[in-house]
């Protein structure tokens, strides 16, 4: 976990040990694209990351929870009862705690297939007053399904307990060549000023993401998608270069702007930072802007 008050500079929160999750105790196993949201009615932020199991015939895979009130000390909450799932809202400074150990983490979702949940992005509706979770549905083959990838969504009251997937329509369509894009990695966000779901997704058009692009995606109800254009907002660089062989799991936050949809937006890319200018469809501009807290895994 990192903070920054510019989206530029980046500093561990005092007093924080990184990382918040350890190291799987084998090779077997392992973290990977974490997501984090933050919980207002309770002042606190769910940090969620998918773990899995490699071996074919194993457990499968878990989309896993820590939540901490204060930046630093990540966990499960001491007001959470683990029988019955609830997470009772603190009332006081001595109930906003958690349990920090190396072992105290929410399991979220489990499935017995390895990479059914890829990428997990979540987004509370206010609106709606539901969490929502997209992921990417690769079933127990991986990098290597190709074009029978397609993106899942669920929801949840709580941000812990969550309902079966349901498949989202359209969420990518074709490339400049025609052809027809497969999801990743995606981190969606719901945007007020613009009234919609945005996504940023590590695409590819083939029969894995080797050579993955990066594509903007948007949504009125989470559920039905429409790509925005044919162009990919980030392509891999020549030869030699650091982003040389895909672009991957992206994430970005956005800010209003002083007009409606007149925002802007940093995108991060994978261990390395990338901003840009671009306008989609002369409807808002995609610039600098800041983020509080990042999440990475390595």
């Amino acid at each position: 976990i990192v903070a920054s008050s510019d989206g530029v500079h980046w500093v561990e929160p005092e007093g924080l040990s990184n990382p918040i999750e350890p190291q799987p105790p084998s090779t077997r196993y392992h973290n990977c694209d974490a997501d984090m949201v933050y919980n207002a009615e309770y002042d606190a932020m769910m940090a969620y990351w998918n773990w899995a199991d490699d071996q074919g015939g194993g457990v499968g895979a878990e989309v896993r929870l820590r939540i901490s009130y204060d930046g630093v000390h990540w966990g499960v909450p001491v007001t959470y009862d683990e029988t019955t799932r609830v997470w009772s809202k603190p009332t006081s400074d001595a109930e906003r705690q958690v349990a920090d150990g190396e072992d105290d983490f929410i399991t979220a979702i489990a499935s017995p297939d390895r990479y059914d949940m890829l990428s997990p992005t979540i987004v509370y509706d206010d609106f709606r007053d539901v969490f929502i979770l997209w992921a990417n549905n690769t079933g127990d083959v991986g990098y290597q399904n190709g074009q029978a990838n397609f993106v899942e969504m669920r929801y949840s009251d709580d941000g812990i307990t969550w309902g079966e997937p349901v498949r989202v329509n359209s969420f990518l369509g074709l490339d400049e060549n025609g052809q027809q894009l497969a999801p990743w990695h995606q981190d969606v966000q719901y945007v007020p000023d613009l009234k919609e779901f945005v996504c940023i997704s590590q695409c590819f058009a083939g029969r894995n993401p080797d050579g993955s692009v990066l594509h903007l995606t948007t949504s009125k109800d989470g559920v039905n998608w429409e790509q925005v254009g044919t162009k990919p907002l980030l392509s891999p660089g020549p030869d030699g270069s650091w982003d040389d062989f895909q672009i991957y799991r992206s994430s970005f936050y956005y800010e209003p702007g002083s007009s409606a949809g007149d925002g802007t937006m940093r995108v991060g890319i994978e261990d390395v930072g990338h901003s840009f200018a671009l306008t989609l469809n002369e409807e808002f501009a995609i610039r600098n802007c800041q983020t509080l807290f990042l999440i990475s895994h390595y």
